[in-house]
């Protein structure tokens, strides 16, 4: 990887994971990725994010205005290099009362699964910025395993999950399906990939919960 060091970009912003992980870990990380690490030109001038969060009151932040870029969002890069999406504030917030509405009986009790990874815009808008605005609450598990699911649902008594398909069947074919509680679970939503109708159909039956398909652009 290589940084730009001429165009007609005014300011290049270049972010490293390292700078936020604790001390060990950011070591092992410079170590074990610096040849896929870009060098910056010798007479960059730099400000680290460590040093924009140490702010000593000299500098105040202007307050945010809809139209701002509130988050830039890698794309999967299935038709090429990864780009930033400048998503806006207005854009999030449009999106979290589009899911919201989806689902109107959101309400401040709500149980959300997250088993999604944050970093999608996915899980960003139909888990993370959804509940924030019901004023709900995120079950979070580390990493999808069916079992899991099927007992948090039931411990917390979910009110929703958000998944993709293989999500779903997963769900439907674990042998603890039978014996789970799933009569808080009211609206899911499916995504990042066709959802097949035979997978709808028996979820909805299963769990008498409704199962709908989203897409997004």
């Amino acid at each position: 990887m290589k940084v730009l060091e001429t165009g007609a970009i005014e300011r290049l912003v270049v972010g490293s994971i390292a700078g936020v992980l604790p001390p060990l870990k950011s070591i092992a990380y410079r170590l074990l990725k610096r040849r896929e690490t870009a060098p910056l030109p010798g007479d960059a001038r730099v400000t680290r994010f460590s040093q924009l969060l140490a702010n000593d009151g000299a500098c105040s932040a202007p307050p945010p205005k809809p139209e701002d870029v509130a988050l830039i969002q890698y794309t999967g890069g299935t038709a090429g290099t990864p780009k930033g999406a400048m998503l806006t504030h207005q854009n999030l917030t449009a999106n979290a009362r589009q899911v919201h509405a989806i689902d109107p009986g959101t309400a401040d009790g709500d149980r959300i699964v997250g088993v999604l990874p944050f970093f999608h815009v996915f899980a960003n808008t139909c888990v993370l910025n959804r509940t924030v605005v019901a004023g709900g609450q995120i079950a979070m598990l580390p990493r999808f395993d069916a079992k899991a699911t099927l007992q948090t649902i039931a411990r917390v008594k979910a009110t929703a999950l958000p998944g993709v398909p293989t999500m779903y069947q997963a769900l439907l074919d674990h042998p603890e399906t039978a014996r789970t509680d799933f009569s808080s679970l009211r609206v899911c939503i499916s995504g990042g990939a066709p959802l097949p109708a035979e997978v709808e159909q028996r979820f909805e039956q299963v769990t008498k919960a409704r199962l709908i398909e989203g897409y997004g652009l």
